[in-house]
């Protein structure tokens, strides 16, 4: 399973050996679903679980022939793993929470499969549901972080099939999650671009569509301490001069609202990267 995972992930993804990753990861766990002791049971539930939106992850990201029929029957087959678990509510609910993060990220990965507009609703529902019995707060933060980063697939799913309902709203309550998750949690390089990025997203909607500088500002002000001294940000010339672009809509809000400091710097930051390039 993990191997899988691994070959989706790495710069030159190989989908067909996550493929065949993930079909060793259910046959050998499938045994195991029945074996007398609950340990294992439990282990074999979550390999073969992810092992199976693995698998439907991989077939979206890759060049296969009829996706919009193959990675729903993969999808179901991932539910069923939940839906056939006889042990605690608890458990149930963590496997639960598992599928409907690795629905988003597959519907997130074509456009030819599943919608994902159901699957946040169920997760927003059973999020909802767990978060009256865990009391930790650093596992409520991190199960807020979760429910972040499947919003922000399912905003990635919308986009690329073009439908921008609600998209201001959903945005806004994807980046209220993300930051609540980030409480207990010192992000990565990656996480502040990415963070960053939706936020600077939101506050190009209120300027832009609604011309709301005021509130685009505010939005801008907790972009700047994610994307500053970032090396994610840099990392190539066709990154900087988007950067640069971006660095420059701030600056017109900053400067619609006379804080014309925030403006120049914003300014500044672009000639710094127009020099990169």
């Amino acid at each position: 399973r993990l191997s899988g995972r691994i070959a989706v992930a790495r710069k030159n993804p190989d989908y067909q050996l996550a493929v065949e990753r993930f079909a060793e990861a259910i046959r050998l766990a499938t045994p195991l679903l029945t074996k007398r002791s609950p340990t294992v049971q439990a282990a074999a539930r979550e390999v073969s679980l992810d092992a199976h939106l693995g698998t439907a992850l991989a077939i979206a990201k890759g060049t296969w022939q009829q996706k919009s029929r193959v990675i729903p029957k993969w999808i179901s087959r991932a539910d069923s793993v939940v839906k056939d678990f006889e042990g605690t509510e608890t458990e149930r609910q963590v496997l639960e929470f598992n599928l409907c993060r690795g629905a988003l990220a597959v519907s997130a990965g074509t456009t030819e499969a599943i919608e994902p507009i159901p699957w946040v609703k169920r997760l927003l529902e059973l999020r909802d549901r767990m978060g009256d019995t865990v009391t930790d707060p650093w596992r409520r933060r991190q199960m807020d972080w979760d429910v972040g980063q499947g919003l922000a697939d399912a905003l990635a799913a919308s986009q690329k099939r073009g439908d921008a309902t609600d998209m201001l709203d959903n945005a806004t309550l994807t980046a209220a999650y993300l930051e609540r998750g980030a409480e207990q949690r010192e992000l990565t390089a990656t996480e502040r671009r990415n963070v960053g990025d939706l936020m600077f997203r939101i506050g190009i909607m209120h300027s832009l569509q609604h011309g709301d500088h005021a509130t685009a500002v505010t939005w801008f002000d907790r972009v700047i301490p994610l994307w500053d001294d970032n090396p994610r940000l840099q990392e190539a010339a066709k990154d900087a001069g988007q950067l640069g672009e971006s660095y420059v809509s701030m600056a017109i809000s900053y400067w619609q609202v006379g804080r014309r400091d925030d403006a120049m710097a914003g300014l500044v930051s672009n000639l710094l990267l127009v020099v990169l390039l």
